[in-house]
């Protein structure tokens, strides 16, 4: 099958000429250009349907080739891609449930580190004050109310155990539970929705909302 169709030199010549003609214009400035320049995307169009209708047979062959060759490749890669996916899936949720659990164990511990300091301050506290020493024993509740809560770090090893050939990663993701209560710059124009509507409504607030002019080619 052929892989590189030429055109006809003079084709080739006059749509070189026509590309240079229509760079060199940077600015349209007057009616008389207005004329020269609709003239050039008049012929260039003209050009372009010769060139597609050239080349439309031979795209038309590859393209059936590709189409059956990209079928067959399917047949035998898409089961293997598909349940690749879904079993790496699979191996994601259990790791998550790993993750999840490696938190809250975490989240208890770092409660209990956290009732131990507390009893450890209160009972100082409590011999301070039976020695007389209530400012002192004031001093070390106060501490300990400003003290940073514990930390318990959680390592990989924790929810994803090493294996051979597979790596981890740990990604963020939400769910959206009220739009409501969104920051307003999390939330995305809807592009296509205003453009079908300020045809016909022109004081959407928040947008500012002119014409312009678009020209179209004809002939």
């Amino acid at each position: 099958m052929e892989t590189s169709i030429s055109l006809k030199p003079e084709t080739a010549a006059e749509t070189s000429s026509l590309v240079t003609q229509m760079t060199a214009i940077q600015k349209v400035t007057s009616d008389q250009m207005v004329e020269v320049a609709n003239t050039l995307c008049l012929d260039a169009k003209k050009i372009a349907k010769s060139i597609t209708e050239f080349f439309e047979p031979h795209v038309k062959r590859a393209h059936e080739v590709h189409k059956g060759l990209t079928l067959d490749r399917a047949k035998y890669c898409d089961p293997l891609t598909n349940e690749a996916k879904r079993v790496q899936r699979l191996i994601d949720d259990y790791r998550t449930d790993q993750l999840r659990a490696a938190q809250a164990a975490a989240r208890k511990q770092e409660e209990e580190l956290r009732k131990q300091q507390e009893a450890e301050a209160l009972a100082h506290a409590q011999k301070l004050e039976d020695r007389g020493r209530g400012d002192i024993a004031a001093q070390v509740i106060e501490e300990q109310i400003a003290a940073p809560a514990p930390k318990v770090e959680i390592v990989k090893e924790d929810y994803a155990p090493t294996v051979a050939g597979l790596g981890t990663k740990l990604e963020w993701v939400y769910e959206l539970e009220d739009i409501a209560l969104v920051p307003k710059e999390f939330l995305l124009v809807n592009d296509q929705l205003i453009k079908a509507t300020i045809k016909f409504r022109q004081d959407i607030p928040g947008l500012k909302i002119t014409q312009r002019v678009k020209s179209i080619q004809r002939g």
